[in-house]
């Protein structure tokens, strides 16, 4: 069972777990089909040119009459391409590395580009699926719920939870996927509303932490003399330790990073390990691995703080029993 705050899980799980026959006639999309979509999005333009639109809803009116999980994932490429979105950024950022992009395709055949990025994609996803098949993957029955928000929703009964959340306010998962909920239909106020449910921007039930290491960071970031930064750290960990409250499971496996706040590296596993060991979870061992290929893109400042970018170094999976 899946759950994930990003109701696009849906359709990304469907097309990279796709078992039936594949080739490139099930991508074939009309680049003048005669019915467009628009996106409910008052921001459209300030994110596309209008000549990109114009094509796009097209292909897009195509894909909301024809939705299939494996054409929606080459369609998503392009449209993000065609934007002034940079690529490889944990947030919807409008950069000028990506206007000056746009500059470079409005000049151009962009249109053809367009059609062979496309293409180029298609064959890209049909070479991952077939790897996918070619392992033999077991059969297995299994539930993907997209747009969950883990604190409203009771957790069933099961033998091991493992998760991945968002390391403190490192990457905005809402935000960096916006472009790409609105093109497939999603309002923006099922958007905003997504964005309220995030982690570490959401309001979870107050928990009272257990463990020195949590108060002792509580008072570093204090001295930061910034209620923003206050108030997602103490958010983030009342919203995971309310979660883990309520998980029904005999393991619990955590993927952290230890990122900073300002020049401030926060122990994120220890902060956890401390708190369940109080509440009757046993350790049962971390593991830690030196984080070598990254996809987001290294930036030399941090737009946000104005401070010099510094990559989480390392990723550790906490591992709890009970």
């Amino acid at each position: 069972m899946l759950w994930d705050l990003n109701p696009l899980v849906e359709t990304f799980i469907s097309a990279e777990t796709w078992k039936g026959d594949i080739d490139e006639k099930m991508f074939e999309i009309d680049f003048n089909y005669p019915k467009k979509f628009i996106p409910s999005w008052s921001k459209l333009d300030y994110w596309h040119p209008r000549e990109f639109v114009e094509v796009l809803s097209t292909l897009w009116g195509f894909y909301h009459d024809h939705p299939s999980p494996l054409l929606a994932i080459p369609l998503l490429k392009i449209t993000k391409y065609f934007s002034y979105a940079e690529m490889e950024f944990p947030k919807l950022y409008k950069s000028k590395v990506a206007k000056e992009r746009v500059e470079r395709l409005l000049s151009s055949r962009w249109r053809e580009t367009m059609k062979d990025m496309y293409w180029k994609e298609v064959d890209i996803v049909i070479r991952k699926v077939r790897e996918f098949q070619s392992l033999h993957p077991h059969e297995v029955s299994g539930v993907v719920k997209g747009g969950v928000d883990v604190l409203a929703s009771e957790p069933p009964q099961v033998d091991a939870v493992i998760t991945s959340p968002p390391y403190l306010q490192a990457q905005e998962y809402v935000r960096t996927f916006k472009l790409e909920l609105f093109w497939m239909g999603f309002t923006e106020e099922t958007v905003r509303n997504l964005s309220k449910m995030e982690i570490p921007y959401n309001n979870p039930p107050e928990v009272k932490v257990q463990g020195r290491t949590y108060y002792d960071f509580l008072e570093k970031v204090k001295k930061m003399n910034h209620q923003g930064l206050l108030k997602i750290y103490t958010t983030y960990f009342s919203s995971l330790l309310y979660f883990f409250s309520r998980v029904k499971a005999k393991k619990l496996g955590i993927f952290v990073g230890q990122v900073k706040m300002r020049d401030v590296r926060i122990p994120i596993d220890e902060i956890l390990k401390e708190h369940l060991e109080s509440v009757g979870w046993a350790h049962e061992k971390t593991y830690i691995d030196t984080i070598v290929n990254r996809r987001l893109k290294k930036m030399e400042v941090n737009p946000a703080t104005k401070m010099k970018d510094e990559r989480t170094p390392k990723e550790h999976l906490l591992i709890m029993t009970k």
